[in-house]
Protein backbone atom coordinates (compact mmCIF):
# COMPACT_ATOMS: atom_id res chain seq x y z
CA UNK A 1 0.00 0.00 0.00
CA UNK A 2 1.37 3.41 -0.70
CA UNK A 3 0.40 6.85 1.19
CA UNK A 4 0.66 9.92 -0.01
CA UNK A 5 2.03 12.72 2.01
CA UNK A 6 0.42 16.66 1.27
CA UNK A 7 2.63 16.88 -1.74
CA UNK A 8 1.17 14.24 -3.53
CA UNK A 9 4.22 12.08 -3.77
CA UNK A 10 3.85 8.34 -3.36
CA UNK A 11 6.25 7.46 -0.11
CA UNK A 12 6.11 3.41 0.92
CA UNK A 13 5.06 2.37 3.87
CA UNK A 14 8.33 2.07 5.37
CA UNK A 15 9.23 5.61 4.13
CA UNK A 16 6.81 6.96 6.39
CA UNK A 17 9.13 7.19 9.68
CA UNK A 18 11.56 8.45 7.44
CA UNK A 19 9.24 11.20 6.62
CA UNK A 20 8.30 12.06 10.39
CA UNK A 21 12.18 12.18 10.72
CA UNK A 22 12.58 14.76 7.58
CA UNK A 23 9.96 16.59 9.17
CA UNK A 24 11.81 16.97 12.53
CA UNK A 25 15.11 17.93 10.62
CA UNK A 26 13.29 20.49 8.48
CA UNK A 27 12.28 22.14 11.74
CA UNK A 28 15.95 21.82 12.97
CA UNK A 29 17.02 23.90 10.20
CA UNK A 30 14.84 26.55 11.84
CA UNK A 31 16.94 26.62 14.51
CA UNK A 32 18.96 29.80 15.60
CA UNK A 33 21.84 27.67 16.86
CA UNK A 34 24.21 26.91 13.62
CA UNK A 35 25.31 23.36 14.95
CA UNK A 36 21.98 22.24 15.13
CA UNK A 37 20.89 23.44 11.78
CA UNK A 38 23.95 21.91 10.40
CA UNK A 39 23.57 18.72 11.82
CA UNK A 40 20.22 18.66 10.65
CA UNK A 41 21.66 19.23 7.24
CA UNK A 42 24.03 16.45 7.06
CA UNK A 43 21.17 13.99 8.67
CA UNK A 44 18.72 15.36 5.37
CA UNK A 45 21.94 14.50 3.35
CA UNK A 46 21.98 10.66 4.41
CA UNK A 47 18.37 10.47 3.43
CA UNK A 48 19.43 11.55 0.02
CA UNK A 49 16.34 10.46 -2.61
CA UNK A 50 13.88 10.55 0.47
CA UNK A 51 15.24 13.99 1.43
CA UNK A 52 14.81 15.70 -2.33
CA UNK A 53 12.13 17.48 -2.63
CA UNK A 54 11.35 18.51 0.89
CA UNK A 55 14.26 20.40 0.29
CA UNK A 56 13.36 21.86 -2.72
CA UNK A 57 10.42 23.08 -1.20
CA UNK A 58 12.54 24.72 1.52
CA UNK A 59 14.45 26.57 -1.01
CA UNK A 60 11.51 29.00 -0.43
CA UNK A 61 11.31 29.26 2.96
CA UNK A 62 11.03 33.08 4.26
CA UNK A 63 13.85 32.25 6.54
CA UNK A 64 17.13 32.62 4.49
CA UNK A 65 19.26 30.35 6.57
CA UNK A 66 16.92 27.36 6.08
CA UNK A 67 17.35 28.44 1.78
CA UNK A 68 21.03 28.14 2.63
CA UNK A 69 20.98 25.16 4.53
CA UNK A 70 18.84 23.94 1.80
CA UNK A 71 20.68 24.95 -1.14
CA UNK A 72 23.97 23.47 1.03
CA UNK A 73 22.35 20.00 1.42
CA UNK A 74 21.07 19.29 -2.13
CA UNK A 75 24.58 20.38 -3.22
CA UNK A 76 25.84 17.71 -1.42
CA UNK A 77 23.15 15.12 -2.65
CA UNK A 78 23.46 16.37 -5.76
CA UNK A 79 20.10 14.76 -7.59
CA UNK A 80 19.20 16.55 -10.92
CA UNK A 81 15.56 16.60 -10.06
CA UNK A 82 16.44 19.78 -7.93
CA UNK A 83 18.05 21.87 -11.04
CA UNK A 84 14.80 24.10 -11.47
CA UNK A 85 14.84 24.89 -7.85
CA UNK A 86 18.27 25.51 -7.99
CA UNK A 87 18.09 27.56 -11.30
CA UNK A 88 14.66 29.26 -9.42
CA UNK A 89 17.10 30.08 -6.07
CA UNK A 90 19.87 31.97 -8.40
CA UNK A 91 17.53 35.06 -8.03
CA UNK A 92 17.38 34.62 -4.68
CA UNK A 93 17.45 37.91 -2.49
CA UNK A 94 20.38 36.40 0.24
CA UNK A 95 24.13 35.97 -2.25
CA UNK A 96 24.61 33.17 0.36
CA UNK A 97 21.48 31.61 -0.79
CA UNK A 98 22.84 32.25 -4.57
CA UNK A 99 26.55 30.97 -4.71
CA UNK A 100 25.25 28.06 -3.09
CA UNK A 101 22.17 27.03 -5.47
CA UNK A 102 25.11 28.09 -8.35
CA UNK A 103 27.76 25.63 -6.83
CA UNK A 104 24.83 22.85 -6.88
CA UNK A 105 24.21 23.40 -10.06
CA UNK A 106 27.63 23.22 -10.85
CA UNK A 107 28.03 19.59 -8.85
CA UNK A 108 24.83 18.73 -11.06
CA UNK A 109 27.37 19.37 -14.00
CA UNK A 110 25.19 18.64 -17.49
CA UNK A 111 22.08 17.77 -15.90
CA UNK A 112 21.58 21.51 -14.29
CA UNK A 113 22.15 22.86 -18.27
CA UNK A 114 18.80 22.34 -19.79
CA UNK A 115 16.89 24.54 -17.02
CA UNK A 116 19.11 26.74 -16.61
CA UNK A 117 19.63 27.74 -20.46
CA UNK A 118 15.98 27.83 -20.44
CA UNK A 119 15.61 30.18 -17.37
CA UNK A 120 18.22 32.44 -19.11
CA UNK A 121 16.10 32.42 -22.68
CA UNK A 122 13.00 33.41 -20.35
CA UNK A 123 14.35 35.92 -17.90
CA UNK A 124 17.58 36.68 -19.53
CA UNK A 125 16.95 40.37 -17.99
CA UNK A 126 17.86 38.99 -14.69
CA UNK A 127 20.65 40.28 -13.66
CA UNK A 128 20.80 37.73 -9.91
CA UNK A 129 20.14 35.06 -12.61
CA UNK A 130 22.64 36.52 -15.28
CA UNK A 131 25.66 36.60 -12.32
CA UNK A 132 24.74 33.06 -11.35
CA UNK A 133 24.60 31.70 -14.72
CA UNK A 134 27.89 33.07 -15.55
CA UNK A 135 29.45 31.41 -11.74
CA UNK A 136 28.03 28.01 -13.47
CA UNK A 137 28.78 28.32 -16.85
CA UNK A 138 32.74 29.37 -16.19
CA UNK A 139 33.29 26.53 -13.75
CA UNK A 140 31.69 23.77 -16.09
CA UNK A 141 33.50 25.14 -18.84
CA UNK A 142 36.56 24.31 -16.74
CA UNK A 143 36.53 20.99 -17.26
CA UNK A 144 33.53 19.71 -15.85
CA UNK A 145 31.89 18.75 -19.12
CA UNK A 146 32.98 17.41 -21.79
CA UNK A 147 34.48 19.01 -24.95
CA UNK A 148 31.76 19.88 -26.83
CA UNK A 149 29.48 21.10 -24.44
CA UNK A 150 32.28 23.16 -23.43
CA UNK A 151 32.20 24.86 -27.35
CA UNK A 152 28.26 25.00 -27.36
CA UNK A 153 28.63 27.10 -23.54
CA UNK A 154 30.93 29.19 -25.28
CA UNK A 155 28.55 31.71 -27.18
CA UNK A 156 26.35 31.57 -23.36
CA UNK A 157 29.45 32.83 -21.78
CA UNK A 158 30.46 35.55 -23.83
CA UNK A 159 27.01 37.06 -24.28
CA UNK A 160 26.83 36.89 -20.62
CA UNK A 161 30.07 38.98 -20.45
CA UNK A 162 28.88 40.91 -23.22
CA UNK A 163 28.01 45.19 -22.96
CA UNK A 164 24.41 44.14 -22.62
CA UNK A 165 23.32 40.78 -21.68
CA UNK A 166 20.12 41.24 -21.55
CA UNK A 167 19.59 41.12 -25.00
CA UNK A 168 22.30 39.12 -26.30
CA UNK A 169 21.98 36.36 -23.36
CA UNK A 170 18.75 34.95 -24.15
CA UNK A 171 18.98 33.86 -27.97
CA UNK A 172 22.74 32.90 -27.10
CA UNK A 173 20.59 30.53 -24.69
CA UNK A 174 18.40 29.37 -26.89
CA UNK A 175 21.18 28.26 -29.03
CA UNK A 176 23.08 26.33 -26.92
CA UNK A 177 20.02 24.87 -24.96
CA UNK A 178 18.71 23.65 -29.39
CA UNK A 179 22.47 22.38 -29.38
CA UNK A 180 22.47 20.16 -26.35
CA UNK A 181 22.71 16.46 -27.00
CA UNK A 182 19.73 14.60 -26.73
CA UNK A 183 20.99 12.47 -23.95
CA UNK A 184 21.13 15.64 -21.91
CA UNK A 185 17.64 17.04 -22.74
CA UNK A 186 15.92 13.87 -21.82
CA UNK A 187 17.94 13.49 -18.47
CA UNK A 188 16.59 16.94 -17.49
CA UNK A 189 13.00 15.80 -18.61
CA UNK A 190 12.96 12.32 -16.99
Amino acid sequence: MRVLKKDARPVAPEDEASGETIEQLLTELHSHDWKQREHARWQLVTLRDLAVFPLIDALEDPDWHVRWEAAKALHDIADARAAPALVKALRDKRFDVRWLASDALIALREAGLPPLLSALVHHGDSILLRNGAHHVLRDLSRGHVSRDIVEILKPVVVALESIEPSMTVPLAAQKALDQLPARIRKTAAA
